[in-house]
């Protein structure tokens, strides 16, 4: 078996955490370029890979100048850099994992497309990086639907809660994540792989979306300072604060690190001074062609972060948890639920990430391998959560029928 040569482009969190599983599966792996606009970031990576300097760029058209030295790109950079990044590389014929969102956009996401279209004939391998989709719990799930365990699918009832932690840290201390022209809208950049997995337990196209949604709680306040650290007098009872979240302060090693999309002069941003413009609460309704109705909310006030659904159909509802770990199907001909919780797993996103690695580096050895997320889903998902955020702006009915029809090309 060929060793398999992967270029990463964004060596964030995220990028370094694909790398390190890539390098640690059945498949030979080396990681043979990196790519990041910090240099910092790059010189972290390379120490971590042992990638040389000659092999680091700030520029992923430099990397692209040299398209024999690796065999394909895993781009984990920031959202509103997806569409040129992506199109580039699929229009050099280099493999590529995007990570989800593919855009921040509907119109983003059609140029992905059809650069995707453009290259079939050669069979370049595009994979999405919908990792829910290959967690333990929601493949149960799915399973669990597609075996007719409710009878047909009638509605789904899907709600996240963020934890303090991914609340603060994730959408205001970080400095492009908390704002909407960067990441499109908290729900689509956040929420856009829920919209995927009910997207795939519907199994019909999405036909129209409507959606409410503010900023209403974590608005400015003139009581508080601008950060944790300059004396605030709710900090010590406040489940946001930098030091409950942070106990060791700004560092960038050891197991109470900072994430790398924080940047030093954020981490003690008091939450409500922030600068974020993004929703704090968001609800939308979805109507599939085949008739099944969903309901999907997003709030950023829980203990823990959470994600619960209820799935109704003829014959019985399922109730689930995926902190808990919990699936029980209530069938309507009795009051005692089955118990049919899904196998336990490790690994990041619920044991999906190892199984996502798997899958692009199977696909990347063999041209005749599906994996179970395509560019079609990609665009399919930022169909109905980019038509929510449409909604949401227009507090309208969004008919995705013409933005489809658009976005396809046809």
């Amino acid at each position: 078996m060929n060793t398999i040569r992967l270029a990463i482009i964004g060596v964030g969190n995220r990028g370094k955490h694909m790398a390190d599983l890539a390098v640690h599966r059945e498949w030979p792996v080396e990681i043979a370029a990196l790519v990041d606009t910090r240099v910092s970031a790059l010189r972290s990576g390379g120490k971590l890979f042992g990638i040389g300097k000659n092999r680091q760029f700030t520029d992923y058209r430099e990397l692209l100048k040299h398209p024999g030295d690796y065999d394909a790109g895993i781009i984990a950079t920031d959202v509103y850099t997806h569409k040129e990044i992506a199109c580039d590389f699929i229009e050099a014929g280099i493999p590529i994992f995007l990570e989800k969102p593919i855009t921040r956009t509907i119109d983003e996401a059609a140029s992905v497309f059809k650069a995707v279209q453009a290259s079939k004939a050669s069979g370049i391998p595009v994979m999405v990086g919908f990792n829910l989709r290959y967690a333990p719990f929601y493949r149960h799930l799915k399973k669990l639907v597609s075996s007719g365990a409710v009878g047909e699918l009638i509605s789904i009832e899907w709600k996240e809660i963020l934890s303090p932690a991914a609340w603060a840290d994730g959408y205001c201390r970080a400095s492009w994540y908390s704002k909407q022209d960067y990441v499109g809208g908290w729900l689509l950049e956040k929420s856009c792989h829920d919209i995927d997995q009910i997207n795939w337990l519907a199994g019909s196209p999405c036909a129209r979306v409507a959606s409410f949604g503010s900023r209403n709680h974590f608005l400015p306040r003139k009581d508080l300072p601008m950060r944790c650290t300059d004396g605030c007098p709710e900090e010590p009872g406040c489940y946001f604060s930098c030091f409950k979240l942070h106990p060791d302060g700004p560092v960038r090693e050891g197991p109470n690190k900072l994430p790398d999309y924080i940047p030093d002069n954020r981490w003690d941003l008091c939450v409500y001074n922030c600068g974020s413009d993004l929703m704090d609460r968001q609800a939308a309704i979805l109507e599939y062609e085949n008739g099944v109705t969903a309901a999907f909310s997003i709030l950023p006030l829980g203990n823990h972060w959470e994600r619960k659904m209820r799935i109704c159909g003829t014959k019985a509802n399922i109730c689930g948890s995926d902190f808990l770990g919990e699936i029980h199907i209530i069938p309507h001909n009795s009051d005692t639920p089955v118990i049919a919780d899904p196998p336990k797993a490790e690994g990041g996103h619920g044991g999906a990430d190892p199984s996502v690695m798997d899958a692009f580096l199977h696909l990347l050895s063999d041209p005749y391998f599906s994996p179970d997320v395509t560019i079609e889903d990609g665009l399919e998902s930022m169909l109905a959560a980019g038509g929510i955020e449409l909604a949401r702006e227009k507090r309208s009915v969004v008919e995705l029928g013409p933005l489809r029809k658009k976005a396809y090309g046809k």
